[in-house]
């Protein structure tokens, strides 16, 4: 039985539909629970089984395939206290990135009107495989003791059966996915839509195409449209040597990597021994190795950047790929070309389509750490820095050495524990 996450539950009584429950999340249990009444601290929590499995059932596809978005909408169908029906349920939030599940748990605040409070703080990251066994099998036991229970077949079990069958069928399944990925509920999405993004995949692939609908949502055919033209009017030919060599040390090495920015530090690490790359990597250095004829391109663009940042696999030469790149800025661009070059080295055989987008799919979070790890990865980093208390004055020194965003900078130094978190908050202010 997996222990990254686990539903436990004692039924309070024969007839009852009310659970002691125990949700566990790695080393974590979210139901750690101080009752003030019962004057007792402890690691269950009184709770109804039969509505937390109608939830999950419901919102199966928006939990495992929407990544985080600010809506009104993705915050009810992610997290847990909009359950509801008078129970106090912990604040704890499931974000997918279609790989893994980060949840996050907050205490809740002490209140009058509520005997029970939630005690623990955590972030912690389960594989998305493993959530799906922990709430199915907790689903499944809910579902057998309704079945003692009750005389009638449940609303529950009805719900979970269809969503079994479209688990079971994959075209059922790949509609429910695209939906998800767009912040619809099953069925809600316009059939036109999801056949015009099915009809987008045979084109572009399937990965990217889901890509397209988390960035981009309703709009996501247009845009592919536009995309299609920029393919052949705008692209830059970009050449990745070695591309066959490299694509087989990455998959080898990184097989069993979970988390994607250590795939993607790995996989940079990888390219820059095969290429002899030390940072830091020049402009000159890029053009070189990437053979971009047109010298201006990495540069400053006062005019004719486009709206998107996207790759292009060509269909014969398998180190080719066009790009086209979406900011007006040097240190941008360079890093906007060094991400699609991690993804066309990374991405699957069948995608044409290599979409660069500010999403938090385990794709992108690929992206935007390979490029760091490439352009500025931390050990040079650190070594250039030679501070373990780095100011405003280091980081902006640290950012033109290496030719890259100071955000970007301060950022690798917030991943890595050197600097808190809350100094990008204060930055961005």
């Amino acid at each position: 039985m997996s222990t990254n996450f686990e539903i436990s539950y004692d039924w309070l009584t024969d007839e009852s539909e009310d659970a002691s429950l125990r949700i566990s999340v790695g080393p974590w249990h979210a139901t750690h629970v101080e009752d003030t009444l019962a004057k007792t601290v402890r690691l269950t929590a009184r709770l109804s089984a039969s509505r937390l499995a109608e939830w999950f059932a419901a919102n199966w596809w928006r939990l495992l395939w929407e990544p985080r978005a600010n809506t009104f909408s993705w915050r009810e169908s992610h997290r847990m206290g909009n359950v509801g029906h008078g129970y106090v349920w912990p604040d704890l939030t499931f974000d997918s990135d279609w790989e893994s599940i980060h949840v996050a748990s907050r205490p809740t605040p002490p209140r009058k009107a509520e005997p029970i409070r939630y005690l623990n703080h955590f972030d912690y990251h389960i594989p998305a495989t493993d959530f799906e066994t922990g709430v199915e099998r907790f689903v499944n036991g809910t579902i057998a003791r309704l079945s003692h229970v009750q005389d009638t077949r449940s609303d529950l079990s009805m719900l979970w059966e269809e969503v079994s069958a479209e688990r079971a069928d994959p075209p059922s399944c790949e509609i429910r996915i695209l939906e998800a990925c767009m912040g619809f509920d099953p069925d809600e999405a316009p059939d036109y839509l999801l056949d015009s993004l099915q009809q987008q995949m045979g084109v572009f692939g399937s990965s990217a195409i889901r890509e397209m609908a988390v960035a981009y949502k309703e709009s996501a055919v247009p845009h592919l449209m536009d995309l299609r033209g920029l393919a052949f009017r705008d692209g830059v030919v970009v050449r990745v040597p070695d591309y066959d060599v490299i694509r087989t040390s990455i998959k080898d090495q990184t097989a069993t990597v979970r988390i994607p920015w250590q795939r993607a530090e790995r996989a940079a690490h990888i390219v820059r021994s095969e290429w002899n790359v030390a940072p830091p990597v020049t402009t000159k250095d890029l053009c070189e190795l990437m053979q971009i004829s047109h010298s201006g391109y990495l540069s400053d663009q006062s005019e004719g950047w486009r709206s998107y940042m996207a790759g292009f696999r060509d269909d014969d030469a398998r180190e080719n790929f066009r790009v086209s790149l979406n900011s007006k800025y040097s240190t941008a661009r360079r890093f906007g070309l060094v991400r699609l070059v991690g993804d066309h080295i990374a991405a699957d055989d069948t995608d044409r389509l290599l979409p660069g987008t500010s999403s938090f799919t385990s794709r992108q979070k690929f992206q935007r750490a390979f490029a760091q790890a490439f352009l500025c990865p931390y050990d040079a980093l650190e070594e250039y820095l030679d501070t373990t208390t780095p100011d405003s004055d280091d980081i902006d020194d640290a950012a033109q050495h290496f030719d890259v965003s100071p955000l970007m900078v301060q950022s690798i130094l917030v991943n890595k524990g050197v600097l808190g978190r809350e100094t990008l908050d204060d930055w961005s202010g």
